[in-house]
């Protein structure tokens, strides 16, 4: 398991796509890691950014996703992450900008 320190604000991004499975599958990881992490803030764009989703295009949509990924302090890559244009351009985001990414994948 991955390591955090306590005050974290970590952005955990997994394969969305609109596609409610994804959703469930990536909130089942975040409970996960509530129990695992006490004191460490877990975000998900998929259930923070999700109502402009279908309303905007896609890479305006992904510009609100970066920009909550660069108030974090660490990217915690999710799931089937690298299938994922999504998840691949927060991971480019993150080298691009210095914040930390730790791969996770299925839990």
């Amino acid at each position: 398991m991955p390591k955090f320190t306590q005050g974290d604000l970590v952005y955990v991004a997994h394969p969305y796509g609109g596609q409610h499975k994804n959703k469930k599958k990536a909130k089942k990881i975040i409970q996960h890691l509530f129990e695992q992490y006490p004191g460490v803030t877990f975000v998900s764009p998929i259930h923070g950014i999700v109502a402009p989703y279908h309303s905007v295009p896609y890479l305006e949509g992904m510009k609100l996703c970066t920009e909550l990924l660069s108030r974090c302090d660490s990217l915690l890559l999710t799931g089937s992450w690298e299938k994922s244009r999504g998840c691949c351009i927060e991971k480019e985001f993150a080298a691009k900008h210095r914040i930390k990414t730790i791969v996770l994948g299925e839990i």
